[in-house]
């Protein structure tokens, strides 16, 4: 459903952000403030979080 994709895009974003802030040596909360950043990161999980779903389907 909908609702289960839009689930589990924000937690692939979620993991995307920590992930590069740990390769940033940041903590996840530095990283999550930088608007540009947070904007690739969720731009780039939506796109692999989309494509998981297209593999699923």
């Amino acid at each position: 459903t909908k609702s289960m994709a839009s689930q589990a895009v924000e937690a692939v974003k979620e993991i995307a952000i920590e992930k590069i802030g740990e390769k940033l040596g940041l903590d996840s909360a530095v990283v999550a403030n930088k608007d540009s950043l947070k904007k690739k990161v969720t731009e780039k999980a939506t796109e692999k979080a989309l494509d998981l779903l297209k593999k699923i389907k």
